[in-house]
């Protein structure tokens, strides 16, 4: 696991093959003197060698999978009429139909090439037919397939790097030149199987008459199927804390486990103990099949398919054992599992239940069924969010907090919801029962959907702009796990190691807390429209525009800015065009801006000042032909300046500016040494 782990963040410029020569020659060591391992002096060397044996086969094995996966995203050449399959459902959005499609082959000229298994999205106007494209159907398209456009920005997410992780390498957008080839969605699969009984169970729901905000809830929590969630929902069930319970996961999966075990128990008797399993496993697997196998239910499933391998061998097994071998046989499976967050936040939290519970269980308990049960379910949601708390803010940057409050209730509304409706899949069509059972499982989603509502909306409901470092998830850990360890038995190096997380936790803040207050930096980055100068003094910092706009603020732009904002420590950040009365560090004014002896002009007409070190920014939009650039120091290309048009700035050059190419190098960023409010 480490092996894979490590694979998933650095890539070293080592060929598979010495790595394998290396694991086979630690195999042959361990093969060849097997009977001294025997002895207790020969533990650790044997442990060292074995450990690098698996260390070893689990780097190559990442490694073999990612470049696979890198090869998968090889743009094809030249694309512009091609055949693809759809993988699945068309999805909708504000403007269009999209939907992920497989690349089987293509025209380049005359000749027929195939696609090598390229997957891209495909975008559709919302008056074509492709709305209702179900999995496995294939069509001919016509135009031109682009690579995915890479964010540049500091912090930023990067859109174009999520999807490559799920293995998309580009996108098309077709007005009205396809043909669709209907007969192929007929075709069988194991994929389109479970996503046809997928959308099947969906339109069941349709037909409920249940509300559609409760409706796309429903579809999440029991189906897996999100495509209906809109932003604000998933919003309001984030603020509240309880986002966890739309991906399938431990919850979901349990309780299928729970419902046929009680089942089949009082079918078969325990001479039929493997049918038992048997049956079990296939309920587990069919549902994750279902709900779209991702990280979340394939963790859950793989490990109770270990519980119920235990409870059919008549033993209980230890569920670190169970959870290691899911993980393993996970990571076997797609090695590059280990690199989604989802993946990642979903063991921790059954990690952090099982090791905490069994802490804080005994320290409250009570004789009355109902405050023992909302006591038990307390210590579930608090254990998860000791132990996923660290990670989901590195990562998504808040804290939810009145989590402790919202999951008591939401948690048993949620499990109804999922009996309900379940329940009214299996009875939808017996008249009057069906329509029955839709308004009690209306009645309990409306009721969820309200609760989640109610605690996204008190004040004070998140705790947004937090920004942790990955040595600062490390130190957490660190000390959450020293802090346990001395409640259990106190000791000189455990107090040893609280004191040095704490140290590492002090020594992280303290330097950025230092660095945020001494930097004077100037940027230029991406924005909504254009690119904004970014002009940095300590924690305070000017956004200025570098195209014409007639409004400019951060409504606007905080899919772009927000993240640098809050990660880089900015406590007073100003959007303006023009310098505002009280601000001495920097100077602006429509064209140019003055900043530490720094001109930026983005108005070539403009003539130079006198003094200082000069910086052309170029785009498409206020790119002029014929004009002198050697006389700018540096010379900046914005991403939408064209090549030809660079090219015609490199050519008329004869002294020796320097470029910048955002295109080529990312963001332009200067430091300044001499730090001046």
């Amino acid at each position: 696991m480490m092996g894979a782990s490590l694979a998933a963040v650095v890539r070293w410029a080592v060929q598979l093959y010495w790595l394998d020569s290396i694991a086979i020659v630690l195999l042959l060591i361990l093969i060849y003197n097997r009977r001294i391992w025997k002895y207790p002096r020969n533990y650790v060397a044997f442990g060292l060698i074995y450990f690098g044996f698996l260390f070893i086969c689990g780097y190559s094995l990442a490694s073999l999978h990612e470049s696979i996966h890198q090869r998968k995203l090889e743009m094809p050449q030249s694309v512009e009429v091609g055949q693809a399959k759809l993988l699945e459902p068309m999805r909708e959005g504000p403007n269009s139909f999209y939907g992920i499609f497989e690349l089987l082959s293509y025209w380049n000229g005359d000749t027929l090439i195939t696609g090598n298994a390229f997957q891209f999205i495909l975008y559709a106007r919302k008056d074509t037919l492709l709305k209702n494209l179900q999995p496995g159907t294939e069509l001919l398209f016509e135009g031109k397939i682009q690579s995915n456009r890479h964010t540049i920005n500091p912090h930023q997410f990067d859109y174009a790097k999520y999807l490559e992780r799920k293995g998309v390498g580009g996108t098309v957008y077709i007005d009205d030149k396809y043909q669709i080839i209907r007969n192929k969605a007929n075709s069988w699969s194991f994929d389109n199987f479970f996503q046809r009984l997928q959308l099947k169970c969906v339109h069941v729901f349709d037909r409920s008459g249940i509300d559609e905000k409760e409706l796309s809830v429903l579809n999440a929590l029991v189906l897996g199927y999100k495509s209906d969630l809109v932003k604000e929902t998933k919003s309001e069930f984030a603020d509240a804390g309880v986002v966890h319970i739309l991906a399938v996961s431990g919850l979901h999966v349990g309780i299928i486990f729970l419902i046929f075990q009680w089942l089949l128990k009082r079918v078969f008797n325990k001479k039929y103990i493997y049918i038992q399993f048997l049956l079990i496993l296939i309920a587990i697997w069919f549902y994750a099949g279902i709900t779209g196998f991702s990280p979340s239910v394939l963790r859950a499933s793989t490990m109770f398919s270990f519980i119920a391998f235990g409870t059919a061998g008549g033993r209980k097994g230890n569920t670190y054992n169970m959870l290691s071998a899911s993980i393993i046989l996970l990571i076997l499976i797609n090695p590059l599992i280990i690199k989604e967050v989802g993946f990642q936040l979903s063991y921790l939290a059954v990690i952090g239940i099982v090791f905490f519970y069994d802490i804080f269980k005994p320290l409250f308990w009570s004789k009355y069924w109902l405050l023992q049960r909302g006591w038990e379910l307390l210590v579930v949601s608090v254990s998860a969010q000791i132990a996923t708390a660290a990670l989901s803010i590195y990562y998504f940057g808040q804290f939810p907090n009145y989590f402790f409050i919202s999951n008591l209730l939401v948690i048993p509304l949620a499990t109804f919801s999922l009996y309900s409706g379940l329940l009214y899949l299996i009875v939808s069509p017996i008249p009057f029962l069906g329509e029955f059972v839709a308004l009690i499982t209306d009645l309990i989603a409306s009721s969820l959907t309200w609760v989640v509502s109610l605690f996204s909306n008190l004040p004070g409901s998140v705790t947004a702009g937090i920004h942790f470092s990955i040595i600062d998830v490390v130190g957490i850990y660190l000390l959450i796990i020293s802090l346990v360890l001395i409640g259990h038995r106190p000791n000189k190096t455990r107090i040893l190691i609280t004191c040095f997380s704490i140290s590492i936790l002090a020594a992280s803040f303290s330097y950025k807390t230092i660095s945020s207050a001494i930097k004077s930096e100037l940027y230029i980055l991406e924005a909504k429209e254009g690119a904004v100068a970014v002009l940095r003094s300590g924690t305070r910092a000017a956004f200025v525009p570098l195209y014409s706009a007639r409004d400019f603020s951060m409504s606007q732009n905080e899919f772009y800015l927000n993240e640098f904002i809050t990660k880089e420590g900015l406590s007073h950040a100003v959007f303006i065009r023009d310098t505002p009365a009280n601000e001495n560090y920097y100077y602006a004014n429509d064209g140019f801006i003055c900043f530490n002896e720094t001109v930026i002009i983005y108005s070539p007409n403009l003539s130079l000042p006198k003094s200082g070190r000069t910086i052309l920014y170029l785009s498409n939009e206020n790119y002029a032909r014929n004009f002198d650039f050697d006389k700018y120091d540096e010379i900046v290309f914005d991403r939408t300046l064209r090549n030809y048009q660079k090219e015609k700035v490199i050519e008329s050059l004869e002294n020796s500016s320097v470029i910048w190419d955002m295109d080529k190098s990312g963001i332009y960023k200067k430091t300044y040494s001499d730090f001046n409010f």
